[in-house]
C-alpha cells in the first residue's frame, strides 16, 4: 500500500487557542510551518492524516531583543541585529535564500533532527513557551531538551533572560546546506558561560565541564579540550567521531578567542 505524500485533511487554526484545541483533540495530527523539514520528511515515509498549519497564527511570529516567536523565519532572524550573535550566525549558515525564506525557528528546533538554531537557542540559555497537548488551555514554559523531538508540545516562542556575548560557527561538508559535520554555539553573560554542540545521530547538548573550566578562567585551548571529550558526536559516512571531535575542538577554541579578544 502506497504512503500518502500529502496530509488528507490540514487544519488553519486562526488563533493559538484554537491551534492548541485542534492538536489536543487530534493527537496524531503533525504541525506544519514553513515546510522545509516536513514536507520532505512526509515524502520518505508518508504524511500524516492530519496536519496543522499556523501561518495564520499572529503570536508565533514576534521577534524582540529576548524573544523569538516559532514562525520567525530564519531569513528574519539573519537580518535582525537585536538578537543574539549567535542566532543570527546559525540561521545564515541553513540553506540557501530561498529555504532560509520559508524555514522557521520553530521547525529547526522541534524537527527529528533539530538543527543549527537550536544549538545556538541553547548557548543563549533559551527557553521554551507554548501549549502541552495534555492542558491546552494552559501557556506552559519547557526546556529546549523537553522540545527537541517532541510531539506532545505546541512550541509558540523562544525566550533568553539576559543580554549574551555569543557566536556560532559549523564545519559542512558544503558552505551552505548539509550535511553538517558539527555545529557549535557558545554564550557568555556575567554569571554564566555556556557551550552547545550539534551533529548529526545526536541531539544539540551542552557540556558542563567545558563551561566549568571557561568559567574558572581556563586558556581557550583547555575549554577546547574539554569541549571535544564531553561532546556527544557518532560516526556516520560523512565524519568520524574522532574527526567531529577534533573540529569540535577548532570550533571552541576560535569561537572564544573571538569572544574574548572582543571580536
Amino acid at each position: 500500500m502506497l504512503s500518502r505524500a500529502a496530509p488528507r485533511r490540514v487544519l488553519r487554526p486562526r488563533s493559538v487557542e484554537e491551534a492548541a484545541a485542534v492538536l489536543a483533540d487530534l493527537p496524531a495530527a503533525e504541525v506544519l510551518g514553513g515546510g522545509t523539514v516536513a514536507l520532505p520528511d512526509w515524502r520518505r515515509r508518508g504524511a500524516p492524516e492530519f496536519a496543522v498549519h499556523l501561518g495564520a497564527v499572529v503570536e508565533p511570529r514576534r521577534l524582540g531583543s529576548r524573544e523569538c516567536g516559532a514562525l520567525v523565519t530564519l531569513d528574519e532572524l539573519t537580518r535582525d541585529a537585536r538578537v543574539p550573535t549567535a542566532l543570527r550566525q546559525a540561521a545564515a549558515s541553513v540553506g540557501g535564500p530561498a529555504v532560509r525564506a520559508m524555514a522557521t525557528v520553530g521547525g529547526n528546533v522541534v524537527a527529528v533532527r533539530p538543527g543549527c538554531v537550536a544549538v545556538a537557542l541553547l548557548a543563549v540559555g533559551a527557553v521554551g513557551e507554548g501549549r502541552d497537548r495534555g492542558a491546552p488551555g494552559e501557556s506552559a514554559t519547557f526546556s529546549l531538551d523537553d522540545l527537541f523531538d517532541s510531539t506532545d508540545r505546541l512550541l509558540l516562542s523562544t525566550h533568553w533572560q539576559s543580554t549574551t556575548e555569543s557566536a556560532f560557527a559549523k564545519l559542512a561538508v558544503r558552505s551552505a546546506g548539509g550535511p553538517n559535520v558539527v555545529s557549535v554555539a557558545i554564550g557568555r553573560t556575567a554569571d554564566t558561560r555556556a557551550i552547545a554542540i550539534g551533529g548529526p545521530g545526536t541531539r544539540p547538548h551542552r557540556v558542563a565541564a567545558a563551561e566549568s573550566d571557561w568559567g574558572e578562567g581556563a586558556s581557550a585551548a583547555d575549554v577546547a579540550r574539554a569541549a571535544a571529550v564531553g561532546a556527544l558526536v557518532a560516526d556516520d559516512v560523512t565524519a568520524t567521531a574522532r574527526y567531529r571531535r577534533a573540529a569540535v575542538e577548532t570550533l571552541v577554541r576560535r569561537l572564544i578567542t573571538t569572544i574574548e579578544e572582543g571580536g
